[in-house]
């Protein structure tokens, strides 16, 4: 039977007398990939779309009674929290397996955005689904003016060299006057500049954010047609930076069904969420559960140079200190969703840093394997 895994994530509002969704809990199942390649990268929780899911609870007027679709959706944080808001959510992925993550994981939150059992309405959306979207289909065939959307999502999607592709898609589906809000991890925009560049050809204004949060370092991207009178040019990069303990999402593990043990993202804990354990350091900081893991770099092969190792979680924002050979073998000490804290046990590189599980092109860099085989 297929691994897999269930945790809670917990989000916030910004607090104030006009928060309407207050405090919620999205229970987000994925299915294995950095030690078994069972599943695409959409089966796992990416930390861009835990920024993007507080930022849409933060800022509710981006989905607010619109029409909104996300695409690249993954395990659809993003999406299902803008549900809590939307007027309609169609919630994407062009991977067969990751929609049927999609459709599982919209029916165990379905309490979070249906109307209520009467049919009255409790001010939360009431059409809400899942589908297979591949973007060269939507370029091919433009959608009809009465299927656009008024908002499109996407949370890291841009890591390879396809931001054109994807542009070019969105504006085949958006709605004229519509909006697009995209994040990515500094180290997985590999695509924003022809992103941009199609955009801003199509007279659209990328504003864009450089937010550096507890979780690391993104930019966000918020893309609409230009007015008459604004100025040709895009506007300057605004930078925004988060204090250490003011988040909004806390990630904690619930009961999951029997496999591999999970690969969670870095806990970024709410003031307010953070859960009555803390204090014997549950969801407290980046977890440990899986200290001693023994893992070998399988990346780095074609270019013969290993792979990057960094100092820190935030990515190109990281010191580079070296590359860690193709090969060699090393042991666990901490982990966030996307990278690994290690120490060296033999082969060519840095003793010890942070290395990513996957390439910038969704290339598999570690698999996880037994500790005494490693060693013999």
């Amino acid at each position: 039977m297929t691994s897999r895994w269930e945790e809670e994530i917990s989000l916030s509002g910004d607090g104030s007398a006009a928060d309407k969704v207050g405090h919620i809990h999205v229970r987000i199942r994925e299915l294995p990939m950095a030690d078994g390649v069972h599943a695409s990268t959409g089966c796992q929780l990416w930390s861009a779309s835990i920024v993007l899911a507080g930022e849409l609870l933060r800022r509710p007027h981006l989905v607010e009674g619109r029409r909104v679709l996300e695409v690249g959706a993954g395990c659809g944080l993003a999406g299902i929290a803008a549900a809590c808001l939307a007027r309609e959510c169609v919630i994407t992925d062009g991977d067969e397996e990751a929609v049927r993550n999609l459709e599982h994981n919209l029916q165990v939150n379905e309490s979070l955005f249906r109307r209520g059992t009467d049919g009255t309405s409790d001010g939360r959306c009431s059409q809400v689904s899942a589908r297979t979207l591949r973007w060269e289909e939507a370029i091919r065939a433009p959608w009809a003016a009465e299927e656009r959307a008024e908002v499109i999502l996407a949370s890291d999607v841009i890591y390879g060299h396809w931001g054109d592709t994807l542009a070019q898609a969105m504006l085949c589906m958006l709605a004229p006057g519509g909006l697009i809000v995209l994040i990515a991890s500094e180290d997985r925009r590999s695509g924003v500049h022809s992103f941009k560049e199609v955009l801003g050809e199509a007279g659209f204004r990328v504003a864009e954010t450089k937010l550096v949060v507890p979780l690391g370092g993104f930019r966000l991207f918020e893309c609409r047609e230009r007015l008459p009178g604004e100025p040709a040019e895009q506007p300057p990069i605004v930078e925004r930076t988060e204090p250490e303990h003011s988040g909004h999402v806390a990630k904690c593990p619930v009961p999951h069904e029997v496999g591999q043990r999970p690969l969670p993202a870095e806990v970024w804990v709410a003031p307010d969420a953070r859960p009555a354990a803390a204090g014997a350091g549950v969801a407290a900081a980046p977890g440990k559960a899986s200290e001693g893991s023994v893992w070998q770099v399988v990346g780095g092969a074609m270019n013969l140079k290993g792979i990057i190792v960094r100092n820190g979680t935030a990515g190109s924002l990281s010191a580079y200190t070296g590359r860690l050979a193709h090969g060699a073998i090393i042991e666990e000490v901490e982990r966030t969703a996307e990278r690994l804290r290690y120490q060296k046990i033999e082969g060519k590189g840095p003793g010890d840093g942070w290395v990513s599980f996957l390439s910038g092109r969704g290339a598999k860099l570690l698999k996880l394997v037994d500790a005494q085989e490693a060693v013999s």
